[in-house]
């Protein structure tokens, strides 16, 4: 609570410094984690191209998909975050 009161009094948005990659995030989650955090920042037309891989194709797929947005993990979110402002039209 104290991080998020901090995070908003800074401005602090960290879509702004932070990217899911392989290393940092996408090797470390379920292949279900992957499909959820495409779906909200991307699509769901390209979630389920996505759910079709193995886990090491699904990540490499993932991490360019969702380099373009400023989609962040739930522990990363503050009021602040601006979660797939980058993606046009989103919704499908």
């Amino acid at each position: 609570l104290q991080a998020d009161q901090l995070a908003q009094v800074l401005s602090l948005d960290m879509a702004e410094w932070w990217r899911p990659t392989g290393a940092n995030f996408l090797g470390a989650v379920k292949k279900d984690q992957i499909v959820r955090a495409v779906t909200e920042a991307v699509s769901v037309a390209d979630a389920r191209r996505l759910s079709l891989l193995k886990k090491d194709g699904m990540i490499e797929k993932a991490e360019v998909l969702l380099a373009a947005t400023s989609w962040l993990p739930d522990p990363l979110k503050t009021a602040t975050s601006t979660i797939g402002a980058e993606v046009p039209g989103n919704p499908e």
